[in-house]
């Protein structure tokens, strides 16, 4: 019984509460150093991330704060000198454009005699053209009259119907002059070519349905674009014009010799295909300088120089070959023409071969071509032109010769007026 003596239970009670007393503390020690170590690792992690997006934000201040100065105006003058600043044409603006615009149609059978017989739908018409004068000149463009012969009549704003009384093709320029017995008509001001930019906005008027013209928003996307279709269309001659101007969205296929009008309400020319869209605008601002030809004698007279040339600025060439040449219209053959022609004007001054033109009284040949710059001229002006021969700079005098077209083309309708 001694060696199995059973332990007195309070003593026995309290030894194991101690062992678990024991136990429990280290575990508790244990899990508290495990948080101390967890918590000061996330500290020490969230301290290096604020610090980190300190100095990140502390740098770019510093880095925009020096760049801001030197190139913050750039893209703001980027956008105005593309975009432009222009508020659209008010009402006003856009009916003297629409009173000034004309629908060209084939005439009617004489015999037609029922209102509808007689009556025109927006999609016969051939294309548009503006008023000149107010006593009944237009012009459009000669792809709208095609056939001189053909019988012609003009619708005006409002509905009235006018026949074609004479046509008149231009010897120079794809323009076609139309004359009808009318008075009273609204005239639009010509632009100055040197107003307008790419860019800008214009606007357009087309034929439709209803008896008034439907008006088309558009920008210049190029101006003075010469139109070639392969690289021997590079030269030209002085007696032709090749330069355009480009719209950037195409127009509808019926606004062919549509008037392009800027915001303020001046002419700047007609539409006319490009690249087989009509999108192309066939300058007006060289019309003025024979009005009067074409008023007082029903004939247009075009100055003359008898060269082809070819410009610099419309090739695209290496850019060594650049640095190299003269910068202008440079003489040049075309086809079998010759480079001068015999007695013209620019052989009796003394133009060869090779010669580039670098000034033509007075005005840079640059972004306008050669036969742009002449058409203000008119026939028998006498005008002093710069050129380079053979790297030397020489300064000749000329006088223009004329290209005149017949004095009547054909009175091709004498049919009365429909209102």
């Amino acid at each position: 019984m001694a060696n199995n003596q059973t332990p007195n239970l309070p003593d026995f009670d309290k030894e194991v509460r101690e062992l678990y007393q024991e136990r429990n503390t280290n575990s508790a020690k244990r899990i508290i150093k495990d948080f101390s170590w967890a918590k000061t690792w996330w500290v020490k992690l969230i301290a290096g991330l604020i610090g980190i997006s300190v100095v990140s934000v502390i740098s770019v201040v510093i880095t925009l704060r020096w760049w801001q100065p030197q190139n913050a105006t750039n893209p703001i003058e980027r956008i105005v000198r593309t975009i432009g600043v222009s508020a659209e044409p008010g009402e006003d603006i856009i009916d003297r454009v629409n009173n000034a615009t004309v629908t060209v149609y084939s005439a009617k059978p004489d015999n037609e005699t029922s209102l509808l017989g007689q009556s025109y739908l927006a999609r016969e018409g051939l294309g548009q053209g503006i008023i000149l004068s107010s006593d009944g000149w237009l012009v459009t463009t000669q792809a709208v009259v095609q056939d001189p012969k053909r019988l012609l009549v003009v619708a005006l704003a409002g509905g009235a119907i006018y026949p074609v009384e004479n046509i008149i093709f231009d010897p120079v320029v794809p323009f076609a002059y139309l004359k009808i017995n009318a008075s009273n008509l609204t005239v639009l001001p010509f632009v100055d070519p040197n107003t307008i930019n790419s860019g800008q906005g214009v606007m357009a008027m087309s034929a439709s349905q209803s008896l008034s013209q439907s008006v088309y928003f558009r920008h210049l996307a190029n101006i003075n674009v010469p139109i070639f279709s392969n690289k021997s269309d590079l030269v030209v001659t002085t007696e032709s014009l090749p330069d355009r101007h480009l719209l950037d969205i195409a127009l509808s296929v019926k606004s062919l010799g549509a008037p392009v009008v800027s915001w303020k309400g001046e002419i700047i020319g007609l539409a006319v295909t490009y690249e087989g869209e009509l999108k192309g605008v066939l300058p007006l601002d060289n019309v003025g300088s024979v009005m009067n030809s074409l008023f007082s004698e029903q004939r247009i007279r075009r100055p003359s120089l008898g060269l082809t040339y070819l410009q610099t600025n419309w090739l695209q060439l290496p850019a060594t070959a650049v640095a190299k040449l003269d910068k202008g219209a440079r003489v040049a053959s075309a086809n079998k023409r010759p480079v001068v022609l015999p007695k013209s004007p620019a052989a009796l001054a003394g133009i060869v071969d090779g010669d580039v033109i670098t000034s033509f009284g007075g005005e840079k040949v640059g972004d306008r071509s050669l036969s742009s710059i002449m058409q203000q001229y008119k026939p028998g002006a006498k005008v002093e032109i710069a050129l380079k021969r053979q790297g030397k700079d020489i300064k000749l005098s000329l006088t223009l010769g004329e290209v005149a077209s017949p004095v009547v083309v054909q009175p091709v309708s004498s049919g009365s007026v429909k209102k």
